[in-house]
């Protein structure tokens, strides 16, 4: 039940920001944007802090790669759609600067989930610790 939790959150995210900028019209289209924009971040932060949660050791070479990804896909998505809303760019660097925030975001997601399945990875592979005898056991 929980991945179905996190597929819709995603799907909710991509479709706020595929329809800002495509299908959506009037004020379903602003209303997406700010859908977009709060539910991302929280998107980022819950994979960060899953991913942290979920490593039992230090992290792989991978791993550690794939957070660094995620972290630096964050700061371009975010840099780049802070610098197209500023007007002084005109039409044609406003949709270069589009172009980059959907290329870190597709980063970010690979990152994410690659990040993820090298986590889940580690954490089923800790080892178990045998279970302590009961003091019946040790008495007799």
């Amino acid at each position: 039940m929980k991945i179905i939790g996190r597929v819709a959150l995603f799907a909710a995210i991509v479709v706020a920001g595929t329809g800002h900028l495509g299908w959506a019209t009037g004020g379903l289209r602003r209303e997406l944007l700010i859908v977009h924009l709060a539910l991302a971040p929280v998107f980022l932060i819950a994979l960060i802090f899953v991913g942290w949660s979920w490593a039992t050791r230090p992290l792989s070479p991978l791993a550690r790669a794939c957070s660094w990804s995620i972290l630096a896909s964050a700061i371009i998505g975010t840099v780049t759609m802070l610098l197209a809303m500023n007007s002084h760019f005109g039409q044609d660097r406003l949709h270069d600067l589009i172009d980059l925030h959907r290329g870190s975001g597709l980063a970010l997601v690979v990152a994410g989930t690659l990040f993820l399945l090298v986590t889940a990875r580690s954490r089923a592979k800790r080892p178990t610790t045998p279970m302590a005898p009961s003091s019946k056991e040790t008495n007799s």
